[in-house]
Protein backbone atom coordinates (compact mmCIF):
# COMPACT_ATOMS: atom_id res chain seq x y z
CA UNK A 1 0.00 0.00 0.00
CA UNK A 2 0.88 3.61 0.56
CA UNK A 3 2.85 3.01 3.73
CA UNK A 4 6.18 2.32 2.03
CA UNK A 5 6.52 5.66 0.27
CA UNK A 6 5.37 7.49 3.38
CA UNK A 7 7.92 5.60 5.47
CA UNK A 8 10.68 6.49 3.04
CA UNK A 9 9.72 10.14 3.13
CA UNK A 10 9.81 10.09 6.92
CA UNK A 11 13.16 8.34 7.13
CA UNK A 12 14.68 10.95 4.83
CA UNK A 13 13.24 13.79 6.89
CA UNK A 14 15.47 15.78 9.20
CA UNK A 15 15.20 14.30 12.68
CA UNK A 16 13.18 16.76 14.72
CA UNK A 17 11.05 16.67 17.81
CA UNK A 18 8.00 16.95 15.53
CA UNK A 19 9.04 13.81 13.67
CA UNK A 20 9.70 12.03 16.96
CA UNK A 21 6.23 12.91 18.23
CA UNK A 22 4.73 11.57 14.99
CA UNK A 23 6.45 8.28 15.72
CA UNK A 24 5.15 8.31 19.29
CA UNK A 25 1.60 8.79 18.03
CA UNK A 26 2.06 5.85 15.68
CA UNK A 27 3.39 3.75 18.55
CA UNK A 28 6.92 3.66 17.12
CA UNK A 29 8.65 4.37 20.43
CA UNK A 30 12.02 2.99 19.32
CA UNK A 31 12.10 5.29 16.33
CA UNK A 32 11.08 8.25 18.45
CA UNK A 33 13.88 7.45 20.90
CA UNK A 34 16.46 7.24 18.12
CA UNK A 35 15.32 10.63 16.79
CA UNK A 36 15.71 12.17 20.24
CA UNK A 37 19.11 10.54 20.68
CA UNK A 38 20.18 12.21 17.43
CA UNK A 39 18.77 15.52 18.66
CA UNK A 40 20.66 15.09 21.91
CA UNK A 41 23.95 14.84 20.01
CA UNK A 42 23.25 18.20 18.40
CA UNK A 43 21.90 19.81 21.57
CA UNK A 44 23.40 17.94 24.52
CA UNK A 45 22.46 20.64 27.02
CA UNK A 46 18.79 20.83 26.07
CA UNK A 47 16.81 19.76 29.15
CA UNK A 48 13.62 19.15 27.16
CA UNK A 49 15.30 16.43 25.13
CA UNK A 50 16.54 14.65 28.26
CA UNK A 51 13.10 14.91 29.85
CA UNK A 52 11.33 13.53 26.79
CA UNK A 53 13.84 10.72 26.37
CA UNK A 54 13.28 9.54 29.92
CA UNK A 55 9.49 9.65 29.37
CA UNK A 56 9.87 7.58 26.21
CA UNK A 57 12.05 4.99 27.92
CA UNK A 58 9.34 4.62 30.58
CA UNK A 59 6.66 4.23 27.88
CA UNK A 60 8.80 1.64 26.12
CA UNK A 61 9.31 -0.43 29.26
CA UNK A 62 5.59 -0.27 30.11
CA UNK A 63 4.76 -1.52 26.59
CA UNK A 64 7.18 -4.41 26.80
CA UNK A 65 5.72 -5.52 30.13
CA UNK A 66 2.13 -5.72 28.85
Amino acid sequence: GNEESEEEALSEAIPTATLAELYVRQGLIDRAISVYLTLKKHGPTNPDIHKRLSELFVMKSQRERS
